[in-house]
């Protein structure tokens, strides 16, 4: 191994990595990388050695790389072959976008609504039981801040000890849970008196509010209402993209037109694509950062390929 030889490879590896992703992903060319046996590294091998070394003695007898040098700079390569191709690089940008694309279209990505259906509720006694203890005066309970923006109407209705629940009552509640959770009352007095929620609440929440969806702040609602009543609600399903935090995942909401560019592509016609002006780099950056912060990170993004393709 000499000085030249590592230089040599590292030049490799940096123009591989930064030549096959724009050659397999973008201008969609024949895989520089596709296999276990790449043929542009190997074939440039044998172009060098029949080629390149022979020219390299008309600069002296020392000149041209012996076999231990080659041995060095194709090892290095071959090592990273997989960063740029289908070890990492081939799915990684899939698997930060692709999610926020099957919510849309896949049945089985997307979550409830957030309203709760008259069936949902399963234990109407013990639901009308924690509202007749709840204290409206303490805001950093569940059940008191549902208590407190139900009307005075509901509330005379609400059966006392052991009466069951009138069918005028559980239609007349379920009517103003479902107003509170459409209008996302709940959500901007979380901010202030934050109680423990889902992790699916949480990571909306951690969002600002001009990010979050309508459908977000009425599902934070609906998560309140969860929590006030585990054992008389049946918890909503909220979907996949919602389990996951947010700085995992690319963040499409912010350009309106990313997630429809990166599935449908952004290029018209002949027009040239500018790396500054046409690629949203703000969707991308955070989960980037966050991605090539953990060392294990080219494995664990390999390893979700299954979910992305599977989907």
């Amino acid at each position: 191994m000499s000085i030249r030889s590592v230089i040599i490879g590292f030049l490799g590896v940096i123009a591989l990595c930064g030549f096959t992703f724009f050659n397999d992903m973008v201008i969609r060319g024949t895989f520089l990388v596709g296999n276990f046996l790449p043929i542009s590294i190997l074939g440039m091998v044998i172009l060098f050695v029949l080629i390149g070394n022979p020219l390299l003695r008309l600069f002296g007898q020392k000149a041209p790389l012996t076999g231990r040098e080659l041995a060095v700079i194709i090892g290095m390569i071959l090592f990273v072959c997989f960063i740029p191709g289908r070890g990492f690089m081939h799915h990684f940008t899939n698997n930060l976008m692709f999610p926020h694309h099957y919510s849309r279209t896949n049945t089985a990505w997307k979550g409830e609504v957030p309203k709760i259906p008259f069936g949902r509720i399963i234990e109407w006694h013990r639901l009308t039981e924690r509202l007749e203890k709840a204290d409206v005066s303490n805001p950093d309970d569940a059940v008191s801040l549902v208590k407190s923006h139900l009307s005075q109407e509901t509330l005379a209705l609400l059966p006392k000890g052991d009466e069951q629940a009138s069918v005028t009552f559980q239609n007349k509640l379920l009517e103003e849970l479902n107003n509170l959770i459409g209008d996302g009352v709940l959500t901007p007095i979380i901010r202030q008196h934050p109680i423990p929620l889902p992790t699916y609440a949480e990571h909306w929440l951690s969002r600002p509010d001009d990010l979050m969806t309508d459908e977000e702040k009425q599902g934070v609602t609906r998560a309140v209402i969860d929590v006030a009543f585990p054992e008389s609600i049946r918890l909503r399903n909220p979907g996949a993209v919602p389990l996951v935090p947010p700085i995992m995942l690319a963040e499409p909401r912010l350009n309106s037109t990313a997630l429809d560019g990166f599935i449908n592509g952004i290029g018209e016609g002949d027009n040239t694509i500018s790396l500054t002006k046409d690629i949203p780099w703000v969707v991308w950056t955070r989960a980037i950062l966050f991605w090539i912060r953990r060392p294990p990170f080219p494995s664990t993004c390999g390893s979700g390929t299954h979910l992305t393709r599977s989907s």
